[in-house]
Formats: C-alpha cells, structure tokens, sequence
C-alpha cells in the first residue's frame, strides 16, 4: 500500500486553536497569579492538556509564550485605539484625560471568560516581574499607540518631561489597579456604571499624575 501523505488541513486548525486556548488561559493565570509564580506545565494542566512540554511544543520558552501574548492582544488595540483617536482628534479632544481614555478604553473593554480585565493584569505582573521590556521590544508595530504616547509626552509641564516614562509608570498603576479592584473588590457585582465611573476616576487621577508640576520643592 502506498504512503499516504498526511492530512494537515486537519492538524494545523486544531493547532491553532489550541495555541490560542493557551495564550488566553497563560494570559488569565499570569494575571491572577504573577509571571513568575505560574509554570508552564501549570497552563498546560489548566487546558486539559496530558503534555508536559506543550507550552514548549507551541512557543518554546516563558518568555516566548509572553511575546506571543504581546503580538496576539496588541494588533486588536491598536485597531481599537486608531478608531478612538480619530473620534477624538475630530471632535479636538486631545487633552490627556481623553487620550488615556483613548489608550485604556479598550483594555477595559477586553475581558476573558471569567469577565476579568485579564491583559491589562497581564501587563500589570509584566511590569512587576521585571519583564517590561518586552512590551518595548514590539513598539515600532504600532504606531497610532506611538503617536497616542507621544501625544501624551507633548502635554508634560516644564521641568517634568524627563520624568516622563516614570509618571506613565505610575499612571498604569494607578489605571490598572482600578480594574484589578473592579474585577475583585465589591464592585464586582455592582451595576455597570458604577464600575465605568470608577474607571473613569482613575483616568482623570492618571492624568493629574502626568500633569504635575515639575520641580524638586512644592509650591
């Protein structure tokens, strides 16, 4: 009997689709959990995989796998963010409550199966594991980001524009620790708009932060 050439019109959709119930469920646990408290046979058990080196079959390493969470979230908020930008700049609202807005609106938009805002905690454990660089690594890939960024960067008061990525720093704390506390605190459970005005305090908070007078004494 002749060979048969194997059939992979089959193989590589579940592939795929596999890949992608890993990069969603990492996602979700190192979100919950932190980057380095999860190992990766832990995101292979928590899909019902038997394969111990699955994550390694897929991606290769942890910090493979966290690049391929990067690449697979970032092309989608930067369609989302270009959307809202062009809203914004039409109308000429381009101050920095409104581009925050611009780019942390659809990471509030974004949640997993259990309705959690689980990127943005991604990206949250990213920065406190140390591993914010990677997010750096793909930056020339999105542009209207960039240009959101940059735009942001023009508005620092004088004497505070070299503090810049450390205010940014800190206004992401302070955007992401709301949603951590709209996905776990009491207002989990309360009506939707008492969790968007949450949300939104924390925007005009982070833009206060970025907006601070520069300078080594108080007023």
């Amino acid at each position: 009997m002749a060979n048969k050439t194997p059939d992979n019109s089959r193989a590589e959709p579940r592939g795929e689709q596999t890949r992608l119930r890993l990069i969603e469920c990492a996602e979700s646990l190192f979100a919950e959990e932190g980057i380095d408290a999860v190992s990766l046979r832990q995101i292979g058990v928590a899909i019902g995989s038997s394969n111990t080196n699955i994550i390694g079959y897929h991606f290769g390493t942890k910090t493979d796998l966290i690049q391929a969470i990067l690449e697979y979230r970032l092309p989608l908020l930067e369609a989302r963010r270009e959307e809202l930008y062009r809203q914004c700049t039409k109308k000429n609202r381009r101050d920095m409550e409104h581009l925050l807005y611009v780019f942390w609106w659809p990471l509030y938009e974004q949640k997993d199966n259990e309705g959690r805002h689980s990127y943005a905690g991604f990206l949250s454990q990213l920065i406190r594991a140390g591993r914010g660089e990677l997010r750096g690594s793909v930056r020339d890939n999105y542009p209207v980001t960039e240009k959101i960024v940059g735009d942001m960067h023009a508005l620092m008061p004088e004497m505070a524009d070299r503090l810049f990525q450390e205010r940014m720093y800190i206004a992401s704390v302070i955007v992401s620790t709301t949603l951590h506390t709209i996905d776990h605190g009491t207002t989990q459970r309360a009506p939707s708009t008492l969790r968007k005005t949450l949300f939104f305090d924390a925007l005009r908070m982070a833009a206060a932060a970025l907006l601070a007078a520069g300078g080594n004494k108080l007023s």
